[in-house]
């Protein structure tokens, strides 16, 4: 099932969307030039996306587009998608895939479906394949010692990673944060217990927070990575990710991690304004400026070392700006810590 998710995501990925080839020619026609990340700042979509756009546009005969420097402009070539090319390339490579699943599910001489496939004449079995012979090629025996290796594997703690550092421009008016963040308003460098949905804790993660609570044992997992990371200057207290959605999931992990670290909690973030759902926004200028004025620091803030949880971090703005804020507030230096990550980057 993976394998075939991640073929559709690059068969389906390999062309871009009408609607966005439209929405950039649109742009690049009102405006004189365009960078990526000016484009980045006006449609919210991943700079991938937009990169991709402009690289197929720019080597399509006539190319509707030109890049000069760092900016691009729109030609007087008149371009309209070609729906049918695109459809033909698909629609061969749905068939290829198709064509690898009717091997893998073949019965009969695995050589001979490889022949027929090639279009040779006067096939016959081989009398070798794993099909033929009734047996495997080669050895698929499993050691338990190789088995227990790779639920070790599987369950190790602490992926590491880095919230970010710069803060697109105009993003950040509220907090008047814009361009590097100061070195003493940054995270450090956090840990993650594992992958959104990964066989071993990361099924169990997105499993217990559609339920609504995590299970003891991930704390337990937590605390292990914890004493395995022995972050430095250790942390003297908790704090989390406050929610509106689902206030009591992220807050009632945290107060349990706190209690096993014996670490006092402490509420000082809240919301003081409703935003969209960050996983909505694509690209860094909106996933930044969305959190723009959300959060707030309350009471007193201890100038120690603090850890700072959250459930899931995906493009890691949630954890930097709520950093900035605790440092700026007067709070030694951040720790994140959290339970997963959607993000293949990190």
């Amino acid at each position: 099932m993976e394998d075939e998710e991640i073929h559709e995501y690059f068969r389906t990925g390999a062309f871009p969307s009408n609607e966005l080839v439209e929405r950039v020619l649109e742009l690049t026609e009102t405006h004189d030039g365009l960078s990526i990340p000016e484009v980045e700042k006006i449609l919210n979509w991943k700079r991938a996306q937009i990169e991709q756009v402009f690289k197929f546009l720019s080597v399509e005969n006539p190319a509707p587009v030109i890049k000069q420097s760092s900016k691009w402009y729109r030609t007087v070539n008149p371009y309209q998608l070609d729906h049918d090319r695109i459809s033909q390339i698909t629609s061969k490579r749905e068939l290829e895939w198709n064509e690898v699943q009717n091997y893998i599910d073949e019965r009969g001489c695995l050589m001979a479906f490889l022949a027929d496939s090639l279009n040779q004449k006067n096939i016959q079995p081989c009398g070798k394949c794993t099909n033929c012979s009734g047996k495997p090629v080669v050895n698929t025996a499993i050691s338990e010692n190789a088995i227990n290796a790779a639920n070790r594997f599987l369950l190790h703690s602490g992926i590491h990673f880095e919230c970010c550092k710069r803060i697109p421009p105009n993003a950040c008016k509220e907090y008047d944060f814009s361009g590097n963040l100061p070195l003493d308003l940054r995270a450090e460098t956090g840990r993650i217990l594992a992958r959104w949905g990964s066989v071993g804790w990361g099924l169990m993660i997105s499993a217990d927070k559609k339920l609504g609570r995590f299970r003891s044992e991930l704390v337990d997992a937590a605390v292990e990575m914890y004493r395995d990371w022995s972050p430095f200057p250790e942390p003297e207290w908790v704090t989390s990710v406050p929610s509106v959605r689902r206030p009591e999931l992220v807050l009632n992990f945290a107060k349990q991690l706190s209690y096993s670290l014996n670490l006092p909690y402490k509420s000082v973030v809240i919301n003081v304004k409703s935003h969209e759902q960050q996983k909505l926004q694509e690209n860094s200028f909106h996933q930044c400026s969305n959190l723009d004025g959300v959060y707030s620091i309350q009471g007193n803030v201890p100038d120690t070392p603090v850890l700072l949880v959250d459930d899931v971090v995906d493009s890691k703005w949630t954890l930097t700006i709520i950093a900035a804020l605790l440092r700026k507030a007067g709070s030694g230096p951040v720790f994140p810590l959290t339970l997963a990550t959607t993000n293949p980057r990190i």
